[in-house]
């Protein structure tokens, strides 16, 4: 919690106003993006975790190394271990690089490795641009939006 001073009296007290009221979903700070829990009652957090959005398959973790299946539908465990051994043979790099995290998305299930490995190198290349337009911009600059809803859904 932060601390406000209240004045009154001559006297000032300090009082504690809860970060939910003071950071609200979706608002962006030095770098982080505020977002809730699925249920919504831990109130709002913090947080510098970059991820990148793909063409519907994926989503690209480049400061994390975890792949996760968010698949409704392989609840059972079989079929999402073989997913994620598809994913780690086909985000495996040769030159030594951090291959970065990934999270499938549900329909990313039924999608061919020529489909999943075109989506990694898009998502690469979008990080590899996104991390060479911050070093060439002063502090402060947005290095990439993503799209609107109109996009998204063509998309």
């Amino acid at each position: 919690m932060a601390a406000d001073t209240m004045v009154g009296r001559g006297e000032s007290v300090a009082v504690q106003v809860p970060i939910e009221r003071q950071v609200f979903e979706g608002q962006t700070a030095d770098g982080g993006r505020s977002s809730r829990t699925r249920s919504g009652s831990k109130g709002a957090r913090l947080s510098t975790q970059i991820s990148i959005a793909g063409a519907g398959l994926l989503v690209f973790l480049p400061q994390d190394t975890h792949i996760g299946i968010f698949a409704e539908r392989s609840a059972r465990p079989r079929p999402r271990d073989a997913l994620r051994g598809r994913m780690q043979q086909l985000t495996a790099t040769t030159d030594g690089s951090a291959p970065g995290g990934f999270i499938l998305r549900t329909n990313a299930e039924d999608a061919s490795d020529d489909e999943l490995a075109d989506d990694i190198a898009y998502l690469r290349k979008a990080w590899a641009a996104i991390r060479a337009k911050g070093l060439a911009q002063p502090p402060g600059t947005l290095l990439h939006e993503d799209l609107n809803l109109a996009e998204r859904v063509l998309r």
